[in-house]
């Protein structure tokens, strides 16, 4: 995660999350989510198919 930013105008705070998965019938976290599993039981099958972060390529930010 980034640190998060402050706007200055409406006093809303931003957060940006990198490699972040959620399934197309929006599943990010499932049960029994805790600081163990943060994506809660069976959460890591979410990202077993993709490359390890070293493979990927970022995209640049704004």
């Amino acid at each position: 995660m980034s640190p998060a930013a402050h706007d200055g105008r409406s006093g809303i705070t931003e957060l940006r999350v990198h490699d972040f998965s959620i399934s197309l019938d929006g599943y990010a976290a499932g049960p029994d989510q805790n600081e163990q599993a943060p994506l809660g039981a069976g959460g890591e099958r979410l990202s077993k198919d993709l490359p390890p972060p070293s493979a990927r390529k970022l995209a640049p930010g704004p």
